[in-house]
């Protein structure tokens, strides 16, 4: 028989861990609520993963180096800008004034360095397994 005034019930799960645990709920819920809506803003998506990397407190999830991606994600938003900016520009064609000229140069330019920053490695390498030898 249980002593008078003790609690018998099984302790539950509550403080940081819990919350924790909700935060990535919500976090995947996130991004799964943008996978099926074909949500494919970079800003967007790499506030979802700085919030992954914040509350899970790893910088690498499933092989993937979160911080490198994130900056990927910057880089490929700062490019779609300056994509969207150049467009009005490349249907003027041949009617492009001198000065749009420059303007679309300088943006090509811009856009090149940009494509230099993207880092190619995300994945982080793999640890191959110890090897085992077998004597004959």
């Amino acid at each position: 028989m249980p002593a008078e005034g003790r609690d018998t019930a099984a302790p539950t799960a509550s403080g940081p861990a819990t919350d924790r645990v909700n935060a990535l709920e919500q976090i995947n819920a996130r991004l799964q609520r943008m996978r099926d809506a074909n949500d494919t803003d970079p800003l967007k998506l790499e506030q979802a993963l700085a919030d992954l990397e914040r509350t899970s407190g790893m910088k690498t999830i499933g092989g993937v180096d979160i911080g490198r991606l994130r900056d990927n994600l910057v880089v490929v938003a700062q490019m779609q800008r300056l994509t969207q900016e150049m467009e009005p520009l490349r249907k003027k064609g041949s009617a492009l004034s001198e000065a749009e000229r420059s303007q679309l140069a300088a943006k090509t330019r811009e856009l090149q360095t940009l494509a230099t920053r993207l880092s190619v490695g995300t994945a982080t390498p793999r640890q191959a397994p110890s090897e085992t030898r077998s004597r004959p």
